[in-house]
């Protein structure tokens, strides 16, 4: 088992390293920088995808370019059958509301919401493609049945009906993937999965922004070079489709590797057990505390366990991952004595939920005092450029961050920063040197003033 384990963590890494390598190439390429990631818009399936997708179909968008989009769309969908000629009028819609679902969402009855309606509307006839676009949704309940109801059937209130030969019903995801039978089995239409948009069976046919869209938004950006606020709205959101596929194609490999027999996926699920995940996790922390703790003790030349307020232990850390109020504990001593009033001054650096702070205490006999009463200036004034917060519990305080991307240290979730940074002996022993080095050098500030007496 340790070498299918060893195996199989070997191949995830060289994926996540691959996906990291491609990421930071696009990172080098000012690439990371997009308006739709920025207002965390990114996977909203019908305010971000279906909306900019309608919005350039529309012959009558801002775009200002009439059929040209569209046009270019009918091309790379092959949907050569759908009329789009000058004289025809054209209906672009998000949402469309085609009727209450049912209790039991009867497979007959058109109801729900379609992602994206297109029509187009001539004297002769009516054609009208429908998609329904997944980025991250899962399948309903007789979902592409209902819409394939509408476009039979159609409704009194809200149109459709608009025979066999005349709509086609797309099935839109990142990557070309069949829709579930949950969705496409009803009672009266039991649909079949096709590529070839023209058969003229009950299909649903499938269609991807990496093979599909992608083009064709490359093709529009083209189109678009001599009006550069399009051409690089187009871009913006190129670059976000491409993010998207990389992320779910990387976590498709890892699957695929995790799954690829049944020892790999025992492997998995052996590591993946609660009390392993938070074995892993209660180790980094322990060397994490411990190689400070050792740094802590040779530069305030700290030479017994007496002159420590607290410690950090074993017990503490694993009762972080397992207790729901073991989120408070870390190391604390003693840095000086305040004359006027009598007051013991103390470093900790501590957990705090999921975050490493570290600042000043307040103690006298050990116990805490209330800072609010301890006359603070100029005390506070020494460090607050360098420690900026204060609360109830703490006259002054700062996170502790990762150099890498200044990001708190967060204890729960492990990002790759603060792995990098505290896994690897020499980058942890490197990262708690450096913290330490600053921490004393900030506080000889403070100890070195007249109305404090240094006690270590």
């Amino acid at each position: 088992m340790e070498q299918v384990i060893s195996e199989m963590l070997n191949e995830v890494s060289v994926i996540i390293d691959n996906h990291k390598a491609e990421k930071k190439t696009k990172r080098e390429a000012g690439e990371d920088f997009n308006i739709f990631r920025i207002l965390k818009m990114e996977s909203n399936e019908t305010k971000t995808h279906s909306a900019f997708i309608a919005e350039l179909l529309n012959p009558k968008g801002s775009h200002g370019q009439g059929l040209l989009f569209l046009k270019l769309f009918i091309k790379h969908v092959n949907c050569l059958e759908f009329s789009v000629e000058d004289d025809t009028s054209f209906k672009v819609e998000t949402e469309r509301y085609i009727g209450n679902k049912t209790h039991e969402h009867e497979a007959e009855d058109p109801s729900g919401r379609i992602d994206l309606v297109i029509e187009s509307i001539s004297e002769k006839r009516t054609t009208a493609i429908l998609i329904e676009n997944k980025i991250y949704a899962r399948d309903q309940k007789n979902q592409l049945v209902r819409y394939y109801a509408y476009g039979i059937k159609g409704t009194p209130e809200r149109g459709g009906r608009y025979g066999k030969e005349n709509f086609w019903l797309l099935y839109l995801t990142l990557k070309g993937e069949e829709a579930s039978k949950f969705s496409t089995l009803g009672s009266e239409y039991k649909l079949k999965c096709s590529q070839d948009i023209n058969s003229d069976e009950n299909y649903y046919y499938l269609i991807s922004y990496k093979e599909h869209i992608l083009p064709w938004l490359e093709e529009c950006r083209k189109k678009s070079t001599i009006f550069p606020i399009l051409r690089e709205g187009i871009s913006h959101y190129i670059n976000l489709l491409n993010r998207l596929i990389s992320d779910y194609t990387m976590n498709t490999k890892m699957t695929e590797t995790i799954l690829k027999n049944a020892k790999t996926a025992e492997a998995f699920f052996e590591i993946s057990k609660d009390h392993n995940v938070n074995g892993i996790k209660i180790k980094i922390q322990s060397k994490f505390w411990n190689a400070l703790e050792n740094e802590l003790c040779d530069k305030f030349k700290i030479s017994t366990v007496s002159d420590f307020h607290e410690r950090v232990d074993y017990q503490k850390i694993k009762n972080y991952y397992t207790k729901p109020k073991g989120k408070f504990y870390g190391i604390e001593f003693k840095i000086a004595s305040i004359t006027t009033p009598k007051i013991d001054v103390h470093f900790r650096v501590a957990m705090n939920n999921e975050h490493v702070i570290y600042g000043l205490k307040f103690r006298n006999n050990g116990e805490r005092v209330e800072h609010d009463i301890v006359t603070l200036s100029p005390y506070k004034e020494i460090l607050k450029k360098e420690w900026t917060n204060s609360s109830k519990d703490w006259p002054i305080f700062e996170y502790l961050t990762i150099p890498k991307n200044n990001k708190k240290i967060d204890f729960k979730n492990f990002d790759s920063n603060l792995l990098g940074c505290i896994v690897d002996e020499n980058n942890r022993k490197e990262f708690i040197e450096k913290f330490v080095k600053k921490v004393k050098e900030d506080l000889d500030k403070f100890t070195n003033e007249d109305a404090v007496s240094v006690s270590l």
